[in-house]
């Protein structure tokens, strides 16, 4: 098995589980999430939920996983 190498500067923790070999493809996925309109990062449940309250049924937002061993 090919193990995790150390996570280049700039990327959190969370992303060791991804070989060395996937990064540039995590990054560029990354950067377009980041500049979508529905991906807010680190938020909190709770801080979703208020943002999300009062919205239309359907209305969803992206934001990072608190548990180490999803994304989002």
């Amino acid at each position: 098995s090919i193990l995790p190498s150390p996570v280049p500067p700039g990327l959190p923790d969370r992303f060791r589980m991804f070989r060395s070999c996937e990064w540039e493809v995590l990054e560029r996925s990354l950067n377009i999430l980041q500049a979508s309109d529905f991906y807010w990062g680190p938020l909190s449940v709770g801080e979703a939920h208020a943002r999300l309250q009062g919205e239309p049924v359907g209305t969803y937002l992206v934001r990072d996983s608190s548990q180490g061993n999803c994304l989002f």
